[in-house]
């Protein structure tokens, strides 16, 4: 595994896109918060805004920020270091060379792996800090309390990441797969669960689409809200359980990581 992870690393690192993704990814987790932090409210709205960086809120916050981010960052991180080794031809080479199609696979998962798990400790790091700034008592248990949603953070960048690796893989050509992925998670699944689904189907199914189950597993931080006001729809949901949200992205993840197998052995190189 380490050998596989070291070989990505090597190819990765002199990838202009991914420095640049990289940094962007760095730089903008911390700045949205502090952005939001400096937003002028009336003082009940004010008192309101502050309560999202106490802990252990904060990392609840910060997630659905971080949903955003590894949506575009690392999901297009994944697609790219895939069409990458297609133009490049390296796909082609590391054959050659000896890698064979399932190490060629497991060698992009390793890696994502990893980068996921990076993310996931600065995801920590940075919701600790403002925590730490902005609550008045802190105990052991704002830790121990948000261990779920640490877990959750990780599997949540994962599956972006394991999806664009599969998108990259099928489409291989690298302006057309990042295309297909913003337009499939913003347009295409979006209009078949509202438009088709939720008027032909039963709606409490609606939401077990891939992309939709990846993102709920961080949502949106007024989710509490949203499920007072859902009542007016007779039953409709808006999101996922986190038990429904962890069980069906993991699905979803086992069957994307099946396929990236598949397409790879069926592939003529």
């Amino acid at each position: 595994m380490g050998h596989l992870i070291k070989l990505e690393w090597l190819k990765m690192k002199n990838y202009t896109a991914f420095r640049v993704l990289s940094f962007l990814f760095v730089l903008t987790f911390p700045l949205l918060l502090i952005a939001g932090k400096r937003i002028q409210a009336p003082q009940q709205a004010q008192t309101f805004i502050d309560s999202f960086y106490s802990f252990p809120t904060v990392f609840e916050i910060l997630g659905y920020v971080g949903n955003w981010l590894a949506f575009f960052f690392l999901g297009f991180m994944a697609l790219l270091s895939v069409t990458n080794d297609y133009t490049n031809k390296t796909l082609r080479q590391n054959m050659l060379t000896g890698l064979s199609r399932k190490e060629f696979i497991l060698s992009k998962l390793y890696f994502v792996a990893a980068v996921c798990g990076f993310v996931t400790l600065y995801y920590i790091l940075i919701g600790s800090v403002f925590g730490f700034f902005n609550t008045p008592k802190i105990y052991l248990s704002d830790f121990t309390d948000s261990l779920a949603i640490f877990g959750k953070f990780y599997l949540m960048c994962f599956g972006y990441c394991v999806f664009g690796l599969l998108i990259g893989l099928i489409i291989k050509k690298t302006g057309l797969a990042l295309f297909i992925y913003l337009a499939y998670t913003m347009f295409i699944e979006p209009g078949i669960r509202w438009g088709f689904h939720s008027r032909v189907i039963n709606n409490s199914t609606m939401h077990y689409y891939p992309l939709n189950a990846i993102e709920d597993l961080i949502p949106n931080p007024l989710k509490d809200k949203a499920d007072a006001f859902q009542g007016n729809f007779e039953g409709m949901t808006i999101f996922l359980s986190s038990t429904e949200a962890i069980l069906v992205a993991t699905i979803y993840i086992a069957l994307f990581i099946f396929l990236l197998f598949f397409v790879i052995n069926k592939r003529d190189l």
